[in-house]
């Protein structure tokens, strides 16, 4: 499996952390599909490996736990993307989700799956290193899906969770929507 970068290279040491992390998670992710554990959970769901914290992310995850409140510990499914004033569902086929955790952010493009260090701060999501994302050969709506995700949340975007929703917004005219998994 290749993990690429969706933003700008960082030092081969602090990739290869997480990218062997990722890479482990996706691998344990994909040996056991098609099939139920006996606790009835998706044995091919995946999973991901925690990344050290520092004493800086520990520092930041602590003072923005209120800020974060309704928006941790979620597994938000991705239903709406929104550009200027037209909005729409995901196309036929392609699913997308987000999950934050602490200062780790998971996705699922509707393509790739990834994750990212995040600080969520005075109702942004910061991102504090880039997002890393598996490298799928995709086209199509899947690609045009994960290339919008990928957009928005390279944005550093404003998040709000209202009525059981969350919305992402770029500032840039582009928002993702997304409701809690079932």
């Amino acid at each position: 499996m290749t993990i690429v970068e969706a933003k700008r290279p960082r030092p081969i040491a602090r990739r290869s952390v997480f990218a062997l992390a990722l890479g482990a998670a996706a691998l344990a992710g994909s040996c056991g599909q098609g099939g139920d554990d006996a606790d009835g959970a998706d044995a091919g769901a995946a999973t991901t490996a925690p990344v050290a914290a520092t004493a800086s992310s520990a520092a930041t995850t602590s003072s923005s736990a209120a800020d974060a409140a309704g928006l941790t510990g979620i597994d938000w499914q991705l239903t709406t993307l929104v550009e200027g004033e037209s909005s729409g569902p995901l196309p036929d086929g392609v699913r997308g989700s987000l999950r934050i955790e602490g200062s780790e952010l998971t996705v699922d493009t509707g393509c790739n799956r990834g994750g990212a260090s995040v600080a969520v701060q005075d109702g942004a999501l910061r991102m504090t290193q880039p997002l890393l994302l598996t490298q799928r050969g995709c086209d199509g709506d899947a690609l045009r899906v994960e290339q919008f995700v990928v957009k928005v949340l390279d944005s550093n975007p404003m998040y709000r969770v209202e009525a059981g929703r969350l919305r992402l917004d770029s500032g840039l005219g582009r928002s993702l929507e997304f409701v809690p998994a079932a």
